[in-house]
């Protein structure tokens, strides 16, 4: 009977045991907020210099649809900046055997780790930001850089993602092994770096002279004794000067006015050095120069009536295109639901982000205002363009992007 007794104590102690254990468990689980109902997107960009060092920027984002979604989120960029260290090491130790791979020494330097989560018209992001400079990444020879022999599978920490590749200015692309998935001038893309094996993607680029567009002189005759020099150049440039029928080159900045051109038969050619230390040479333009008897010049200084008042049109032109385009924005804002940037695809929010700003913004306004990275986009608005949405404009570094109209459905 007592060996009954202690049998019967022994299984009411382990009930209590079992019942305080579950209740632990289930307090603890309701202290530790929902698991986590967004998905995080990874996105590597690298971006390569001429002297074959490269700006890595790792960019990790999610749209965060509910508060307890923005708390987790604010909570896992806390986690990040607390393991800064450790991240730091895991990118030495990829270079480290980077290095033992290709016995090129490298550094990683300018390690940073930060993230934001940002609330607008077109929703609650979160952003987690990793960037670093490899130093000696690509070997360069020849001015040909040749970019790949660093990857292999523990490259890219974060595991599957998009890869962007950024070219340096001045390079063109010989050989890239996989094809991207995308591609536009300066800009490699593939949707997976899953599918890249170790060496991939192996590409190499090749420097190339810039090109030269002469619009003035044209090949005609002239009644004045000055005319405009006026070209473009593909790509920045350390050096640019002219030859004046096939005398010395002419050191310039830019364009410029040729005067006191004698009454005759002229040909000119353009020379422009990018930094590199390619040369690029224009078409040799001719023209005649007629001057006729009786006119009045003033050596050295154009004519007003043929440069003032074209640039005064220009400018009042711009004016009232300008003002014209304020107005209807301001209204556009008024009327147009900024929910809408919300719903569908990129090409959907872009889009309606467009409308909303009045149908033209800078395309690094697009970049900020929807949080992609530069590459994305880049790839976005470059396919939007050739569909026929949009239209695109250099500004200085940026661009100006322009919804066109009679534009069919957009589909992502």
């Amino acid at each position: 009977m007592h060996f009954i007794t202690s049998i019967q104590e022994i299984m009411r102690d382990l009930t209590l045991v079992v019942c305080a254990v579950f209740c632990f468990l289930t307090l603890s689980l309701t202290a530790v907020p929902r698991t986590q109902a967004y998905t995080l997107s990874t996105t590597y960009t690298i971006e390569v210099h001429p002297d074959g060092t490269a700006s890595w920027a790792i960019e990790q984002s999610a749209y965060l649809e509910t508060q307890a979604d923005e708390t987790s989120f604010e909570l896992l960029i806390s986690r990040a900046m607390e393991y800064f260290d450790q991240f730091a090491a895991n990118v030495s130790t990829i270079i480290d055997q980077a290095y033992a791979r290709t016995g090129r020494f490298m550094t990683a330097e300018n390690i940073t780790v930060g993230g934001n989560v940002t609330e607008s018209g077109v929703g609650a992001y979160g952003y987690l930001d990793y960037s670093f400079n490899w130093t000696n990444f690509a070997p360069v020879e020849d001015k040909n850089i040749a970019i790949g022999d660093v990857f292999s599978n523990g490259t890219f920490l974060f595991g599957d993602g998009e890869l962007s590749i950024v070219l340096p200015a001045g390079y063109i692309v010989k050989s890239c092994s996989p094809a991207p998935d995308y591609e536009t001038n300066g800009l490699l893309e593939w949707n997976s770096v899953n599918n890249l094996q170790d060496g991939q993607p192996t590409i190499l680029l090749s420097g190339t002279p810039p090109a030269i567009v002469v619009s003035s002189p044209e090949n005609k005759t002239y009644s004045v004794n000055h005319v405009s020099l006026t070209f473009t150049t593909s790509e920045q440039t350390s050096w640019e000067g002219y030859s004046l029928d096939g005398a010395g080159n002419v050191t310039i900045t830019g364009n410029t006015t040729l005067i006191n051109l004698s009454d005759a038969s002229h040909t000119i050619v353009v020379y422009a050095n990018e930094t590199l230390g390619n040369i690029g040479i224009s078409n040799t333009i001719s023209f005649t120069v007629h001057v006729t008897e009786g006119t009045i010049f003033i050596p050295g200084y154009p004519l007003l009536f043929e440069v003032m008042l074209p640039l005064i049109g220009a400018f009042l032109a711009s004016a009232l295109v300008l003002q014209s385009r304020k107005k209807k924005k301001e209204q556009t804002k008024e009327t147009f639901p900024s929910e809408a940037i919300k719903e569908g695809g990129d090409t959907e929010r872009i889009l309606a982000l467009l409308k909303k700003e009045g149908g033209q913004m800078l395309q690094s306004k697009v970049t900020d205002q929807l949080r992609f990275s530069k590459a994305k986009t880049s790839r976005i608005l470059g396919d939007m363009e050739s569909k026929g949405f949009v239209k695109r404009q250099k500004s200085g570094r940026d661009k100006v992007v322009s919804l066109q109209k009679n534009q069919k459905k957009a589909k992502s």
